[in-house]
């Protein structure tokens, strides 16, 4: 193909070479090839335009193609899947043309796009990609008329301004649309209770303001997202100039409508919205379905009572809600609240605080950054200890972990094993350390504040590696770079997690004869894989390179059903905590699905998993 030899007999090419061996082809080379059905291909270049493509096509992916828009003779009437993602493509095709079986078309990320072709002889087309197209500026109407388009993904769009106001033909299809990143859109059509199919609607990082209340009769809707909807900044001085002398301008904030009639929305994002006190909806009660609410980087004081009447919420995301004074009874069903970067935060619902602690979940509790929570612990009268305490003696189900990260430098005293300095710890076990009481090992570190600008880290993680006898088991999770002070990390660690299915007995681990149990924490800092002066990031290929820095002390305890006995009472009859609560990692982790599990596999190695950013326990 090099020296344009290619045969007639050619049915299928598949190409896959990396960016540093880019091959150069000569276009001519495909012009012979009229057999050809399939042609997978990636970073290649022509010498020579690119005039013919097979009409007995397909499949036809050609990642980065180089051309300006498909050969003018291409009519592949068999073509179900059209990738052309990266490429250098203006456009498709001018004026009709058909393409009865094309069922996908995928162009993300193709910078020069600038307009959508004719789609009224695609009569099949379901999924339409077009991410991360900057350039383009409009859709054609013919989009709105697609009886089958069950998919269409415009996020990154940031040239488009409208959309198509005739949309009926999609009533019955169309179930996901993504209008994310889409910064110059500032409305969606007024008709959009024609979309009966909806499922999905991303709408973040545009310009609406004002959603149109025909958005409550999408009956079927399950998720939807304006997060970042508040005013662009801009760049122009007469903007500037504008907003200087009429500051009530500046920073508007998302208007939202009744949410009565959304009975099947289970994830709201208002995340960034510049929502203040009393701008929430009175009616979010009336959201029966409703399981995720993201209400992060807003600026209220308090939350509305309505969201202690929501039966299904589970998950509620106050990431760097920085005016947040106090937390309210939450529903029964939440078991994961984030609090992160909360620095007003000072009173937390004693409620709250134990339905979170007695959940069937994983337990996650994140404080970073949350100072006023937790001025009043010492050593003696530990917050972390505390909300353990009250997790295990709840606890009617054995299985579930927990882990908590709050402000502190200092070793909780329920640890009887701690380092004073280091990370490494080990301490021996009388031989009869195993009995019926017997229900898990409570973990805990202290780590260092590290600065972002020293590594040009995004991102942090906490391992911890527990030695027994022969075997080991790693604990990781993630945490965010910018925590400003030494903070103690705390996790428990189930006898349930711990069973491995060597054993007869799953619920039986006498047959474990440990003499020893040493305990190692390092905090690993993930560097910025765009930091070209980042000497170690550059020395390793993976584009995500972890400096290991080891924590300043660490602790451990074996954790007895007995020792649960002694535990001094909470005061029940009180309404409020002061100085306590859990915080937790971003909203978005947590997608429609509760914490796994452990699974116990066949080849003796147990692995609990959680998405990014989140706990792993993994045994050999």
């Amino acid at each position: 193909m090099t020296n344009n030899k290619s045969t007639h007999e050619v049915e299928g090419i598949m190409l896959n070479k990396s960016k540093r061996q880019i091959p150069h082809l000569d276009g001519k080379s495909f012009s012979s090839m009229s057999k050809l059905r399939l042609l997978k291909i990636n970073n290649v270049d022509l010498s020579e335009d690119l005039i013919y493509l097979s009409n007995e096509l397909r499949f036809l992916e050609w990642d980065g193609y180089p051309s300006n828009s498909l050969p003018s003779t291409f009519q592949a009437q068999k073509l179900f899947e059209l990738n052309l993602c990266h490429s250098k493509i203006k456009y498709l095709w001018k004026g009709m043309k058909t393409f009865e079986k094309l069922k996908n078309i995928k162009l993300s990320y193709s910078p020069n796009l600038i307009e959508t072709p004719d789609f009224t002889r695609v009569p099949n087309l379901e999924t339409l990609n077009l991410e991360g197209c900057s350039r383009l500026r409009e859709l054609h109407k013919s989009v709105g008329f697609l009886l089958r388009l069950f998919m269409l993904n415009l996020k990154g769009c940031k040239n488009l301004e409208s959309f198509p106001s005739n949309i009926g033909g999609l009533k019955y299809c169309l179930r996901t649309l993504n209008l994310e990143d889409c910064s110059k859109l500032d409305k969606l059509p007024q008709n959009l209770e024609v979309l009966e199919c909806l499922e999905e609607l991303k709408a973040g990082g545009t310009s609406i303001r004002q959603i149109p209340s025909s958005l409550v009769k999408l009956t079927n809707l399950q998720k939807l997202s304006f997060r970042d909807c508040r005013d662009q900044p801009s760049q122009t001085l007469m903007s500037f100039l504008w907003s200087y002398m009429f500051p009530q301008s500046r920073n508007e904030r998302l208007r939202l409508p009744s949410l009565t009639g959304l009975h099947s929305l289970k994830s709201l994002v208002l995340s960034g919205c510049n929502l203040s006190e009393g701008t929430l909806p009175n009616d979010l009660d009336s959201l029966p379905s409703l399981e995720e609410l993201d209400l992060s980087r807003n600026n209220f004081v308090n939350l509305p009572e309505s969201i202690s009447r929501l039966p299904k919420l589970e998950i509620l995301c106050l990431r760097e809600c920085k005016r947040l004074q106090s937390l309210p009874e939450l529903p029964g069903a939440v078991y994961f609240v984030g609090t992160e970067h909360c620095s007003s935060l000072e009173v937390i619902s004693w409620s709250t605080l134990k339905k979170l602690c007695t959940s069937r979940n994983i337990v996650l509790l994140h404080l970073f950054n949350c100072f006023k929570l937790v001025e009043n612990q010492d050593r003696e009268n530990s917050l972390a200890v505390m909300l353990l305490k009250l997790h295990l003696r709840e606890l009617s189900f054995k299985s579930v972990g927990f882990n908590i990260c709050l402000p502190g430098s200092e070793i909780p005293a329920a640890f009887k094993h701690w380092s004073t300095e280091g990370s490494k710890l080990q301490f021996g076990l009388s031989p009869n350390w195993y009995t019926d009481e017997f229900m898990g090992i409570a973990l805990c570190a202290v780590f260092p504040e590290v600065s972002s600008e020293s590594y040009g880290l995004n991102e942090r993680l906490i391992s911890c590696t527990i030695s027994i006898g022969s075997r080991w088991m790693t604990y990781m999770i993630g945490i965010p770079s910018d925590v400003h002070s030494d903070h103690l990390w705390l996790g428990y660690l189930s006898i349930q997690e711990m069973i491995e299915t060597q054993y007869s007995d799953p619920n039986d681990l006498r047959c474990i004869h440990v003499r020893d149990i040493q305990l190692s924490v390092q905090d690993g800092v993930y560097s910025d894989p765009n930091d070209p002066d980042n000497d170690a990031l550059n020395s390793v290929a993976d584009n995500r390179s972890p400096i290991f820095l080891p924590a300043k002390r660490c602790g451990i305890r074996m954790v007895y059903e007995s020792e649960l006995e002694n535990f001094e009472e909470f005061p029940t009859g009180s309404n409020i905590l002061e100085h306590h609560d859990g915080v937790c990692d971003p909203f978005f982790i947590f997608k429609n699905s509760y914490f796994p599990r452990p699974i116990i596999s066949e080849s003796n190695s147990l692995c609990l998993r959680a998405p990014s950013n989140n706990s792993l326990w993994h045994y050999k």
